[in-house]
């Protein structure tokens, strides 16, 4: 086991939440006081957002712990699948210390509401967290949103914290529970880490651990490696590190080089472009880096004067479609008929018709036949 191989006190980077080796991110830090905030200011519903591994559990534990209301009930419900109301009911009495089975959805209902009640009169409050939020369907949502109404004159006699994805909050808003949108006014949502955080994450999880010096287990080129590949998001960034310890210690190195980095990232499927590594091409190879040919084109011949020709009177034939206009020399004129340009002489070619025009040098003729008696 690699604790012992590199003479730590416990086992860091825990894939399961403990509170004790929190880190306080930036992002992690804002949310904290946000719900803390919240709580004390007995805000019904409040609701904390994040991808992944971005440690929502965590911050949710944490934020239990450090309530000092000594008459503050807390209560945390880990599984948040329900078929509907009655077991959410259900599994809040369990909770609570309460007869939950053979009773009725609105038996269960009163019993909580009951329950609830009584402790608030007592001077305490009851705070539920509920992880894995977004599992919840639109009816359990609902039941929340009204158990969130106990309050008297002196506050809120239960108060709710929804911890899920991101996603959650689409998914009120689809379903048209505006009633819950107006109330989540306290709904903080977990960022990445950045590259800089990322790397001190990893630092405090070995000092954590008792390593006396980190930085000689993961030289600086390893966690920069880590902290680009796990996108600062700290499951990603533990897992790593972790399975790199490992390898190392199988491998009786006394630190993790990039070599038995890279290998753990390959174990957790994660690619990479070593770029470090990659052969030097050579100059036959470097084809995209060349300048590219360009080709000459052959010298153009010499234009011959236009002699000047009398315009030539041409008749149409009807035609299906219209022809339309071709390129024409520069030297030949710009003429343009209802904004089309033509092409003259001997010939006119035109898009409108019946009736075809013509020019026969001095004016457009609608009538070429007319013309010619005249």
């Amino acid at each position: 086991m690699f604790v012992t191989h590199f003479g730590l006190r416990r086992r860091p980077f825990r894939t399961t939440p403990d509170t004790d080796s929190y880190y306080p991110a930036t992002t992690h830090e804002v949310a904290l006081n946000d719900l803390d905030r919240a709580i004390r200011e007995q805000e019904p519903i409040c609701l904390l957002r994040g991808q992944t591994g971005m440690g929502k559990t965590l911050l949710a534990r944490r934020l239990l712990e450090q309530q000092e209301d000594e008459k503050l009930r807390r209560l945390l419900i880990a599984n948040s699948v329900f078929t509907g109301r009655k077991d959410l009911l259900q599994t809040i009495l369990f909770e609570l210390g309460l007869p939950y089975q053979n009773l009725s959805e609105q038996e269960a209902r009163l019993s909580v509401t009951d329950d609830c009640l009584k402790h608030f009169q007592k001077g305490g409050r009851t705070l539920m967290v509920i992880d894995e939020a977004h599992h919840l369907n639109t009816e359990c949502l609902e039941e929340l949103r009204l158990l969130g109404n106990l309050a008297a004159n002196r506050g809120v006699a239960l108060q709710i914290l929804l911890v899920a994805l991101p996603s959650v909050w689409k998914r009120i808003d689809q379903n048209g529970m505006e009633s819950l949108l107006q109330r989540l006014s306290v709904r903080p949502e977990l960022q990445p880490l950045d590259e800089s955080e990322s790397v001190d994450y990893i630092v405090h999880q070995l000092r954590w651990a008792g390593a006396k010096n980190p930085d000689a287990l993961f030289d600086g080129e390893t966690l920069n490696l880590f902290a680009r590949q796990a996108s600062g998001i700290p499951r990603l960034l533990s897992q790593m590190a972790g399975t790199a310890l490992e390898l190392a210690a199988e491998n009786g190195l006394d630190h993790v080089d990039y070599e038995a980095a890279t290998e753990a990232l390959a174990l957790l499927g994660l690619d990479i472009e070593d770029l470090a590594n990659q052969p030097v091409a050579q100059p036959d190879t470097l084809k995209l880096h060349q300048e590219p040919e360009v080709a000459v084109e052959p010298e153009a011949p010499a234009e011959k004067p236009i002699a000047p020709r009398r315009p030539t009177i041409v008749a149409f034939e009807e035609t299906e479609d219209p022809v339309e206009s071709v390129p024409y020399p520069a030297e030949m004129g710009d003429l343009r008929h209802n904004g089309k340009r033509v092409v003259f002489p001997p010939i006119v070619i035109t898009d409108t018709f019946p009736p075809k025009y013509i020019y026969d040098g001095d004016e457009w003729v609608k009538d070429p036949a007319a013309r010619s008696a005249s």
